[in-house]
């Protein structure tokens, strides 16, 4: 025995030391079991331990060596009662990865380390891991409190009076008949300084007071309670838990690994597992019980069962408490606490997506301000960004499975269809109000809702609800460059529905995506619309549309008849959008500063909406039109502004084609890096959007840069890929000035075979409605190449004044790097003289006679 005296303190584990302490005090082995939440099996291991380290194999002497060692704690202080039983107060263990939770441990600690923090809520849903994150609080500080800690389990609790009498119990305060619990319990703790984690507490509210009067009564004392929703004290301090979202993927692979050392996941099923994670919102018992299912379901298939049905998230494991066996049995008590009116205000919310604000939720559900006050305490509903609320993924699929079962998810989709609507078209009414920025970011508030009103609608339900709904937010997708999506919502509606706007909307976002044909189709279905019902309106539209993809003096004449039509009617915004693009295609207009001028007239419209799309458009065009006459700062500023007007409404298609243009300027002014700088820009945000018209913009000037730089293999690079996006989007213009380019590379390479074969292909891709000057620069440069010197001087004579356009829109660049040098190389080969007498000849010959020439020629 001498020896085991000699042992030293720190070979007794913290568990063994609480277990001889509770040896001592008289308690058998099933109350120690019961008193430190562990088995009884579990008890008698540590005996075992306890036994070897005392040298003894009796109870009795145990405990006599153990008081000769000074592990036991039999000092009693001056305030203690005989009813007492002294013991150093214990945590149960904790079991399982403690994943996601670190950021949340450290935060409580440093709440309880405040002294005027003497109450913490911990609130969340079910399942969010509350009861184990106030467990290793305690267990991690629980040494800086004399008395130790303790946890108080209220889940079987079901009166509120006898919080006190379990709570003296767990401290084992024997009670006597004639003492009231709560007494005895303030009594206990006047002196003490104790953790006291309360857990569980959210179906017991009423009794929550109970924890006010321990702390009036013992000023060293501090609690943690553990509630789904708040205590409603004036005491709480409120720590609000959020899901564990980033640690997700983690948790989920080490419950699995755990229960099954021999999975592995691939890497398919890592991506399957992140959207486990998203399904069930970072929930840990449901990423617990999503991952009980590795051995007998893949991954993909757990996360479809998720999204079909929550059942799958159960589990029958022996060691967990029924109320955490299955996701259902988790919310279930919140549900059943809740009245009527609240159960349908839960049910009916569960139709909203990305939030909602007071007035929507009240709109929708027909609810109170109060129901949505209960759901917020119940943690059924959550504060979300700005005065908006939210609702859990595991929550909202709940509420929905209620709403099918009680039979009103119809009911519930149609108002939130209905309202989102009416929002909508109010919004949609005050854009061009003065209100253009505001409605653009109310809409985009609620863009998700607008998603899920539009999924229901297009499945057939009130489809004429979800027409109104696509076209209030028309200008609004156009706006915020998500027409791919916009597009996708306009082809379902047109199946079921014949209104003419959709055929408009059809149009522009077509263009916008490169499906040119498509896009003339809907714009001849548009203008046939009117002219079957002589509607003003529809046939301005359908001309102005049509217009759009005609060779500029056919252009004109659809631009000026949709004018006409126009002014008969009160649609300003339509008017500018025709006077826009007639400044383009009127040649003999008035000077682009005149106030009369078709720009000016457009840009007063639109300021007089506040149409802030409508004027970066005009202020664009200016600039571009500044620059082509030399007044090249006073270009760059405006574009600049232009600029800066996209930017602040979130056009980022637009950002991209302004970015475009001032790399275009920068190449004709040589200043390449910085052409480059803004390509990529550019191209990175049309790759983002999955705007190909766009990006095919991009990469042609992008590849041209690359060839005035002599980069030949990234200009081939890029300009194969324009080129075969052209032709997936049938852009027939756009293929041809691309052949011709690889033509020109070709050329530069003294490739002539390929260059032959490129500018062939422009040949035979070019149509009457195509642009012809890059062609005919391609086709002399062919010739020059190929010395064949006469034709090459008839063609470089005659173009070499003309005024420049291209499909490209880069007409400096061509006149600068691929015109003018040809020029002074043909001048020079044949003198100044000749030349001139060329130049004469050539006076009476259009461009039009050029092309055709060349379609009639045979390349050699």
């Amino acid at each position: 025995m001498d020896n085991q005296l000699r042992e030293p303190l720190d070979d007794f584990k913290t568990r063994e030391l609480e277990i001889i302490n509770l040896i001592a005090q008289g308690l058998s082995n099933k109350e120690i079991a019961d008193q430190l939440f562990i088995t009884v099996g579990t008890v008698r291991w540590y005996n075992k331990q306890i036994y070897s380290k005392l040298g003894t194999s009796r109870r009795t002497e145990a405990i006599a060596v153990a008081r000769e060692m000074g592990l036991l704690d039999d000092a009693s202080s001056d305030d203690e009662k005989p009813h007492e039983k002294k013991y150093h107060l214990t945590l149960p263990e904790t079991t399982g990865p403690f994943i996601g939770r670190e950021h949340d441990l450290k935060e409580l600690i440093t709440l309880l380390e405040n002294p005027d923090v003497r109450l913490v809520s911990i609130i969340g849903i079910g399942g969010m891991g509350k009861s184990r994150l106030s467990l290793e609080v305690g267990h991690s500080i629980h040494k800086h409190y004399e008395h130790g800690a303790v946890f108080i389990d209220l889940t079987t609790t079901r009166n509120p009076d006898d919080i006190a009498l379990l709570t003296a119990n767990t401290l084992g305060i024997t009670i006597g008949d004639k003492r009231d619990p709560k007494n005895l319990l303030f009594d206990y703790c006047h002196k003490k300084e104790l953790l006291l984690i309360f857990d569980n507490c959210e179906h017991v509210l009423s009794g929550m007071p109970l924890l006010t009067d321990i702390l009036k009564h013992a000023s060293a004392v501090k609690i943690i309670a553990t509630t789904r929703e708040r205590l409603n004290l004036r005491m709480e301090t409120t720590y609000f838990l959020d899901p564990v979202t980033e640690h997700g993927h983690e948790l989920f692979t080490e419950v699995a690994t755990l229960m099954y050392p021999h999975i592995e996941f691939s890497e398919a099923d890592h991506i399957h597992i992140n959207k486990v994670v998203a399904l069930v919102g970072g929930v840990p018992l449901a990423l617990i019980l999503a991952a009980m299912w590795v051995d007998m379901l893949p991954v993909d298939e757990i996360a479809d069962e998720i999204q079909h049905s929550l059942d799958i998230l159960a589990a029958e494991m022996g060691d967990m408490p029924k109320r955490q066996r299955s996701i259902r049995a988790v919310i279930d008590p919140t549900w059943k606490r809740l009245s009527e009116p609240e159960q349908q205000a839960f049910m009916w919310a569960s139709v909203f997506r990305g939030g909602f604000t007071r007035e929507m939720f009240q709109e929708v559900t027909g609810a109170s301000i109060r129901a949505l006050q209960t759901l917020l305490n119940r943690s059924l509903v959550n504060h979300s960004y700005g005065r908006r609320y939210d609702m859990h993924s595991l929550l909202r699929q709940y509420a929905r499975d209620k709403l099918i079962d009680h039979r009103m998810l119809a009911d519930a989709k149609n108002a939130h269809l209905e309202i989102l609507m009416h929002y909508s078209q109010h919004h949609a009414g005050r854009m061009f109000d003065g209100y253009f920025l505001e409605s653009l970011d109310a809409l985009a508030r609620e863009t998700d809702n607008i998603r899920a009103a539009l999924d229901w609608s297009l499945q057939g339900n009130h489809i004429e609800r979800g027409v109104a709904l696509i076209l209030a937010n028309g200008d609004f997708w156009l706006t915020r460059s998500r027409v791919l999506e916009a597009n996708t919502y306009v082809e379902k509606a047109i199946q079921q529905s014949q209104h003419p706007m959709l055929l408009y909307w059809q149009s522009v976002y077509l263009d916008r995506l490169g499906h040119i044909d498509q896009s003339l189709e809907a714009s001849q279905q548009l203008f046939d619309y009117g002219e079957a019902h002589q509607d003003h309106e529809f046939l301005a539209y359908g001309q102005f549309r049509l217009g759009i993809t005609k060779d500029r003096l056919e252009a004109l004449q659809l631009f000026k008849s949709a004018l006409s039509h126009a002014l008969k009617t009160d649609n300003q915004q339509l008017i500018a959008n025709i006077y826009n693009y007639l400044s383009f295609a009127d040649s003999d207009q008035l000077p682009i500063d005149d106030p009369n001028s078709y720009t000016q007239q457009a840009l007063k419209i639109f300021e007089s909406l506040g149409d802030l799309h409508g004027i970066s458009r005009i202020t664009n065009n200016i600039a571009i039109s500044y620059y082509d006459i030399g007044r090249n700062q006073e270009a760059k500023d405006l574009m600049d502004y232009s600029l800066q007007l996209k930017q602040q409404i979130g056009d980022r298609a637009g950002e991209a084609r302004r970015f475009t243009t001032l790399s275009m300027w920068a190449i004709a002014e040589e200043e390449f890096e910085q052409a480059q700088e803004w390509l990529v820009k550019s191209r990175e945000i049309c790759e983002e959007l999955g705007e190909q018209e766009r990006l095919s913009y991009v990469l042609s000037t992008e590849g041209l840069l690359y060839l005035l730089m002599m980069d030949f293999d990234r200009a081939q690079s890029t300009l194969e890929r324009n080129l075969q996006i052209d032709i997936n989007i049938q852009d027939h213009h756009g293929a041809v000035d691309i052949y011709c380019l690889l033509c020109q590379l070709y050329l530069l390479q003294n490739n002539q075979t390929d260059a032959r074969r490129s500018l062939q292909k422009a040949i035979d891709t070019i149509t009457k409605d195509s642009n012809s000057t890059l062609l005919i620069i391609t086709y002399a440069n062919y010739l020059w190449y190929k010395r064949a010197l006469p034709d090459c001087v008839r063609i470089v004579s005659a173009i070499a004044d003309k005024k420049l356009k291209t499909y490209l829109g880069n007409h400096l660049i061509i006149n600068n790097f691929l015109l003018q040098p040809l020029v002074y190389r043909v001048r020079n080969h044949i003198g100044d003289d000749a030349w001139e007498q060329a130049v004469e000849q050539s006076a009476g010959v259009t461009m039009e006679q050029l092309l055709q020439d060349i379609l009639d020629a045979k390349l050699e």
